[in-house]
């Protein structure tokens, strides 16, 4: 049984992903997508990880993809994971908000959920959900 659809290379027309997951380097995320994988088993997503087809950006630089992602191919559910230490024990909330904002992001509301943080914002007239998952410290 197939309780998601993982897609790493590039989109088009016959694809349409719910999610698309932006990360780093991403060699640990691939662990994390699987226990993902059994949470939504109702859903039976499908997510596009963009894993090595493109230059890697790191730490709040990888929020930079969004945009395109956004505009480009109309998807506005992102999985953003980044590393705990990218902070350097400043509240995430507000350097993530601040990167936002520099990128002419709108709008932005910050919740968190468990360890995680759920991101409302706008791009434009997009309305983009951005789920945070900070791993590790």
């Amino acid at each position: 049984m197939i309780l998601l659809r993982l897609i790493e290379t590039n989109l088009n027309e016959y694809i349409k992903p719910n999610y698309i997951i932006i990360t780093g380097d991403g060699k640990t995320e691939l662990r994390l997508l699987r226990g993902l994988s059994r949470k939504l088993d109702r859903q039976k997503p499908i997510i596009f990880f963009p894993f090595s087809t493109h230059g890697r950006k790191t730490g709040l630089s990888a929020l930079d993809a969004v945009q395109t992602y956004a505009t480009r191919y109309r998807i506005n559910s992102i999985i953003y994971i980044v590393d705990g230490d990218t902070f350097e024990d400043k509240p995430v909330d507000k350097e993530i908000k601040n990167y936002l904002t520099s990128k002419g992001f709108g709008e932005i509301n910050i919740s968190s959920i468990n360890q995680a943080l759920l991101i409302n914002c706008k791009y434009g007239d997009k309305e983009i959900i951005l789920y945070c998952i900070i791993s590790g410290p």
